[in-house]
C-alpha cells in the first residue's frame, strides 16, 4: 500500500513539473526559455495595441527577445528570431518572412552578450511605424533556438496598425 501511494505521489508530482503555465507553447529546448517579447515604436511599447498609419512617423520598430535558462539567467550564444505576417494594406495578410535578432552590440541591440535579443527596423521592412506601414494586423511570433535547433516556447505578439 505504502509503494502504491509513492508510485501515486511521484507521478502527480512529476505531471505538476512538467507543466508550465506561464509560457504560450511548451519549449523544444528545455534549457532555454523566451522571457520576454516586445515590439516598440520610438521607446515605447506597443504589444496589443492598434496605433495609427503614421504613428511613430520618423522612429524605427524595435524588436526585442529575453533569452533566460531555467534559473531565470541571461542565456549567450543563442539564437533568437521572429516569424512575421504583414497585411497586404487591404487589411488580409500576405507577406511574412523570418527575421533574426541580435545579442551583439549590432542591429539596434544596446549591449551585446546580455541575453537580450533585438532588431530595430529603420526602414520599415517589418515594422509597423510611418506612413507606408500597411494597414492592418502585424503578427510577429517571437521564439529562441539553442545551438542544436531546438526551440523555445513562442509568444505572439500583435500590433494593428488602422
Amino acid at each position: 500500500m505504502n509503494t502504491r501511494l509513492l508510485t501515486l505521489t511521484l507521478v502527480a508530482g512529476l505531471a505538476v513539473v512538467a507543466c508550465d503555465r506561464s509560457t504560450p507553447t511548451q519549449p523544444s529546448s528545455s534549457a532555454v526559455v523566451l522571457q520576454k517579447a516586445t515590439v516598440s515604436v520610438d521607446g515605447v511599447v506597443i504589444n496589443g495595441t492598434t496605433v495609427s498609419r503614421d504613428h511613430g512617423a520618423g522612429a524605427s520598430t524595435r524588436f526585442e527577445a529575453h533569452l533566460v535558462d531555467l534559473a531565470g539567467r541571461p542565456v549567450l550564444g543563442h539564437t533568437a528570431r521572429i516569424d512575421y505576417m504583414r497585411p497586404n494594406g487591404h487589411g488580409s495578410m500576405m507577406n511574412g518572412g523570418r527575421m533574426t535578432l541580435y545579442d551583439d552590440g549590432t542591429h539596434g541591440d544596446r549591449m551585446p552578450n546580455d541575453g537580450i535579443y533585438c532588431y530595430e527596423d529603420f526602414g520599415g521592412e517589418y515594422g509597423c511605424h510611418g506612413a507606408n506601414a500597411p494597414t492592418g494586423r502585424h503578427d510577429y511570433d517571437f521564439f529562441g533556438m539553442d545551438p542544436s535547433g531546438g526551440e523555445t516556447n513562442h509568444m505572439l505578439v500583435t500590433v494593428t496598425v488602422g
